[in-house]
């Protein structure tokens, strides 16, 4: 090997270690910059085995309209929490809004009938005289003002009630005929 070759093959030893050492010093001050900047620690939330215990116990319990004694003492508060903050509301108008987007799409048919299957067990009291005063107390806060809600479960019950009404209601208005099912013994059934 010739002394001019020696020469270019440690100057590239060298030019090679000194762009190490500065990529080594500038990713230093990079890493320094960006740890003073976000001072605190970064936590993952991990769901506890009560939250999800509690959201499976919700879906089950929206699907079976259990009550709120039914709710045990360690969800009571996720519920209220989650009834309280409007989120419930939000959810039962996005579902119903989805609704009412899919009946603009389409149109009953003259030439056979069409029909929308609606389960009232879940939708009206099985007191007659309860929903005659829900229907009322509807009519109230529409004409002057509601009030907050507060968290309870017959709160929410009310609201599925009357926006479910509504939207049967609003059905009929444009053409749709309405069958009502129940799941009841024929003797705990109450006709409106």
């Amino acid at each position: 090997m010739t002394s001019f070759a020696a020469i270019i093959f440690i100057a590239g030893l060298l030019t090679t270690g000194v762009l190490l050492i500065t990529l080594v010093v500038t990713l230093a001050v990079m890493l320094q910059s960006w740890e003073s900047r976000s001072k605190g620690v970064v936590q993952i939330h991990k769901g506890s085995d009560v939250y999800h215990y509690c959201k499976a116990f919700s879906s089950h319990g929206e699907l079976n309209s259990l009550k709120q004694s039914d709710i045990p003492p360690v969800c009571r508060s996720l519920s209220f929490g989650y009834i309280e903050h409007g989120e419930y509301n939000r959810d039962l108008n996005l579902s119903i809004s989805m609704i009412e987007s899919f009946f603009e799409t389409i149109s009953p048919s003259n030439s056979h009938p069409d029909v929308v299957l609606v389960d009232i067990d879940d939708i009206l009291d099985s007191d007659p005289a309860y929903s005659y005063q829900l229907i009322h107390q509807h009519q109230f806060n529409l004409k002057y003002g509601s009030s907050k809600p507060s968290g309870s479960i017959e709160d929410a019950t009310n609201l599925k009630q009357r926006l479910t009404v509504e939207l049967c209601m609003k059905l009929q208005s444009r053409g749709w005929s309405s069958i009502l099912l129940s799941r009841k013994h024929e003797r705990l059934k109450c006709y409106y």
